[in-house]
């Protein structure tokens, strides 16, 4: 049987007393309402939006019992643990872990506040999922690339504000080679969903 130590059952307190201001058995979570909105908010005011980030980031700093432990209560009351969409977990932990200052300091906090939706452009009509075989392409021209190509299978693409997607830049090694991650702004000129 997992015991926790007095600082961690005062943190297991502090998390039920947490979801009870918001939430109850008597009024619980009810998904595709505006208590997504209000959780999301909570948590954001809360400093627990983004949990799992580093704290430099607008993350916790929690060790993996307080994670465990959040994880879990919000689990046994019906709430989920962490909000946001594919910029909060996909996104995000690419840019604060690869990204430089100034991109970070862009993109991360429409992230952490959920004011930027974002999509991802992985799959492509004739790839599937094999990124090795992508044949969108990016050619840089001057401080910007020009992108031409299709994805497909893109969640959330009809909503996104910004598609995190990969493309080829180069062609002349192994098809492996060559493969860029790039920010694309989708009210960029010629972009199109359908």
């Amino acid at each position: 049987k997992l015991s926790f130590n007095p600082r961690e059952v005062a943190f297991q307190q502090d998390v039920r007393a947490f979801i009870a201001q918001h939430f109850t058995a008597e009024k619980p979570y009810t998904p595709g309402t505006t208590d997504e909105d209000h959780w999301a908010a909570a948590l954001l005011k809360q400093g627990w939006a983004a949990y799992q980030w580093p704290p430099g980031f607008g993350g916790t700093g929690w060790d993996m019992t307080q994670r465990y432990i959040w994880e879990r209560e919000t689990a046994l009351a019906g709430v989920p643990a962490r909000m946001g969409g594919m910029g909060m977990f996909m996104l995000a932990p690419v840019l604060y872990t690869y990204g430089n200052a100034a991109q970070c300091h862009r993109f991360l906090p429409g992230i952490l506040n959920n004011s930027v939706e974002w999509c991802q452009g992985y799959s492509e009509p004739e790839a599937g999922s094999d990124l090795a075989a992508l044949r969108t392409r990016a050619e840089l021209q001057g401080d910007h690339y020009v992108v031409n190509g299709l994805k497909t299978w893109t969640s959330y693409a009809h909503i996104a504000d910004w598609m995190f997607c990969i493309v080829r830049t180069d062609s002349g090694g192994r098809r492996q080679d060559g493969i860029t991650f790039l920010l694309l702004d989708m009210r960029s000129p010629g972009v199109e969903v359908q």
